[in-house]
């Protein structure tokens, strides 16, 4: 039998396999809108809600943190685990690296070049604030967060794709030569799966550029929860890194009990 044959019916059961057996979550998909905004809204950019008597948060050598967006959770309806009020907010270093230490990955969890602030009950009086807009992460204007609950089914990607196959070949006990093979389903799959896409939102599964940081790091496999992901590929509205995705994780058990002192930060480039 030809080998390309042998391929596609390799690959027409891994396809049944990833249908059977793949998650799904569910996820509100953020969209950016140009409308008027309150300053309770959730939004990117723009001007914070900030309580009174609540300082801008700093480092630890005293450089200010910029704000980058706030969630007001009542705009959100229905998503899992998630608060249902509320607004929490992001702030990151305004640097290069958007206070991110690729160096060290223990720093991607301490908040100290980057802050995820909740604040449970909203005051009706607020302070004004002086805004000091990020540089290195471009916001073509402020942007108010529309959000809609959706189903999300785990990415179909290679390494998935990989571990079928090796499943697959083992199970029909193959005699033909693997890596060939291999090659005529990485075919079969390109020629009929899109790429997985990337867009703002909550909750579901993270998008990477590169490479999970959690995948060979136990420590970090404890942040089960995407919280936040921005994506930095529509350069018409927001540009950071070359294309690059943003993401902020949690423990879904600290989401559940809103304890967000304990985040995940991450972003990269292509």
């Amino acid at each position: 039998m030809e080998i390309e044959k042998i391929a596609e019916e390799i690959f027409e059961k891994i396809k049944i396999l990833y249908e059977e057996n793949s998650q799904e979550k569910d996820v509100v998909e953020i969209f950016l809108s140009t409308e008027k905004m309150e300053l309770t809204d959730s939004k990117i950019g723009g001007m914070p809600y900030i309580p009174m008597r609540q300082e801008n948060p700093i480092t630890k050598d005293g450089k200010n943190l910029k704000f980058l967006a706030q969630i007001n959770f009542s705009q959100i309806k229905n998503l899992k685990d998630f608060p249902t009020e509320g607004i929490l907010q992001f702030w990151i270093l305004d640097n290069s690296l958007l206070g991110l230490d690729f160096n060290d990955l223990k720093n991607q969890t301490i908040q100290n070049n980057f802050r995820v602030i909740y604040y449970n009950e909203i005051e009706k009086n607020s302070q004004s604030y002086n805004l000091e807009k990020l540089e290195n992460f471009e916001i073509k204007q402020p942007y108010k967060l529309k959000f809609v609950l959706k189903k999300e089914k785990e990415n179909f990607d290679y390494e998935m794709l990989d571990s079928l196959f090796e499943k697959i070949y083992d199970e029909l006990n193959l005699t033909n030569d693997k890596e060939e093979l291999n090659d005529e389903v990485i075919r079969c799959f390109e020629d009929s799966f899109p790429e997985a896409t990337c867009f703002t939102k909550c909750g579901g599964f993270p998008f990477f550029t590169q490479e999970d940081p959690r995948k060979y790091n136990k420590e970090l496999q404890k942040y089960d929860t995407l919280l936040f992901q921005i994506d930095g590929a529509d350069e018409s509205k927001i540009s950071f890194g070359d294309g690059a995705v943003m993401n902020f994780f949690i423990n879904r058990e600290k989401l559940k009990n809103k304890d967000f002192s304990d985040i995940l930060y991450n972003w990269d480039c292509y």
